[in-house]
């Protein structure tokens, strides 16, 4: 098999060869297509092309073995005019990376206090309290930042080479030779470092981050799943008929009757207490690439600081165990309509409400599962 990188907008991959008894699913779920349909030994087709570039190419002809081989010959062309992805741009506000910035969120988590929180008696004031010094001392130490993303940009680039082209194309444009011969070959030097550095980190990742970095290059196409509900509809309109669907489940439901607490006896022991050693060893196993919920604290931030935030975490958690009171921002969830099929046809039968939940409420429960179901 040979591989070949076509270095145009975006990365193409061919792979052609002998395929028997090779399985293909791998290379399916790349996602690559196979073009060839017709036999090319007998009646089995074993000689196969697969590529993520099938607009490209015109349907693969079968000709005529060459010389003594037992396989015929599949020959490719590729059309006149290949189709290029459309330029888009898109917008997206993340919490800035900056070491420093995480540096001084470690510094300002470890030496707070929070003698304010253990006087409150009340779990709502608790928990809000909790939630806004972590997320004021976030918005100023990372703050969110914005970048502008095109779908044709090389997974490598970066901002200062994206810079050093836009002066390369200004000086070219206005004529000044001599700088733009200086900054043609600074940006073909700044090329080949970032393109050869990217692909090598690819040796020492994780799968996970292999995988997601993988498939940027690839240009893996990602498609509105609610594509097959428009029908003529706003993106609003669907969104109001979905959100009514989903709260429409539990409308039947009787609300809890609250009097009932009245008469629940207060069997809280020592042994419910929550230690903080405990709260530390569930927030530094979380996985930090999973998505936080609606509470907008990161996974990562929980995770990486959890022993300085295990202590007020660990008070705030036994308030609701002795008060029987779960906070507001603990009840509610972002939900997500996935579909059961591709494409969905109906939006009361073809989509699943998925919903995530707090990071930090399902810390708890955790906890609290330990005790009623112990390994």
């Amino acid at each position: 098999m040979k591989l070949f990188s076509i270095v145009l907008l975006l990365l193409g991959i061919l792979l052609s060869g002998d395929f028997n008894q090779m399985p293909e699913s791998e290379l399916r779920s790349y996602p690559l297509t196979q073009l060839v349909t017709t036999a090319t030994r007998a009646t089995a087709t074993l000689d196969k092309i697969f590529t993520n570039l099938k607009s490209w190419f015109q349907a693969p002809t079968v000709l005529p073995a060459v010389g003594s081989s037992y396989h015929d010959t599949v020959f490719l062309q590729p059309v006149t005019a290949p189709s290029h992805p459309l330029r888009r741009k898109r917008i997206s506000y993340t919490h800035s990376s900056d070491p420093t910035g995480k540096a001084m969120v470690r510094y300002q988590l470890k030496h707070f206090n929070w003698s304010l929180l253990y006087c409150t008696d009340n779990c709502e004031t608790m928990v809000q309290y909790f939630y806004s010094v972590v997320l004021s001392l976030l918005d100023q130490y990372l703050p969110f930042v914005h970048r502008n993303i095109l779908n044709c940009d090389k997974p490598w680039v970066t901002p200062e080479f994206r810079h050093f082209v836009k002066h390369r194309q200004r000086a070219f444009l206005s004529g000044q030779s001599s700088l733009y011969r200086s900054l043609r070959n600074k940006t073909q030097r700044m090329a080949k470092t970032l393109r050869k550095k990217y692909f090598e980190s690819l040796h020492t990742l994780d799968p996970h981050s292999w995988w997601t970095k993988t498939k940027r290059f690839l240009h893996s196409s990602k498609s509105n799943p609610l594509n097959g509900l428009e029908d003529g509809q706003s993106e609003a309109t669907i969104a109001g008929v979905i959100n009514d669907l989903f709260v429409g489940i539990s409308a039947g439901l009787p609300a809890m009757d609250l009097s009932v607490l009245s008469d629940v006896h207060d069997d809280y022991t020592d042994d419910l207490v929550i230690d903080p050693f405990k709260v530390d060893k569930c927030l530094s196993s979380i996985k930090i690439h999973k998505a936080p919920g609606p509470n907008s604290i990161p996974n990562w931030l929980l995770c990486d600081f959890s022993s300085f935030l295990c202590q007020p975490l660990a008070a705030i958690f036994s308030l609701p165990i002795r008060e029987g009171f779960v906070p507001l921002i603990w009840k509610s969830a972002e939900v997500i309509p996935v579909p059961k099929i591709h494409p969905p046809a109906s939006i009361q039968n073809d989509l699943r409400p998925i919903s995530l939940l707090p990071t930090i409420a399902k810390v708890l429960e955790g906890i609290v599962r330990d005790w009623l179901m112990p390994s």
